[in-house]
């Protein structure tokens, strides 16, 4: 049997909870590039480096982040970072909802 690992949930996934006209679906996360590169993308690329996490997948999150789903956002890792291929995996609820 061969294991695999799927980091979840890419990335800024911490929005309200469904309450009113704000869900998972249609919220817009508003991120600046400092947070993203201090909080939010060191787990990710520690996950996915080979030499650490090994990660063979990672599920994007439902929210927006700057007003672009995080399923049309891409690593921007430098190259020597993830070495290994990763397989992008999403909800099939997400794509329509863009």
């Amino acid at each position: 049997m061969t294991v695999s690992s799927c980091l979840k949930h890419f990335f800024a996934y911490d929005g309200p909870e469904d309450t009113g006209n704000t869900t998972r679906f249609n919220f817009d996360a508003q991120v600046t590039a400092q947070d993203l590169a201090d909080s939010y993308l060191p787990a990710f690329e520690a996950g996915a480096r080979p030499d650490l996490g090994a990660a063979s997948g990672v599920m994007c999150s439902y929210n927006a982040v700057r007003k672009r789903s995080t399923v049309f956002h891409s690593f921007k890792y430098p190259p020597q970072a993830v070495t290994n291929d990763v397989v992008v995996v999403v909800d099939c609820a997400v794509v329509p909802c863009r």
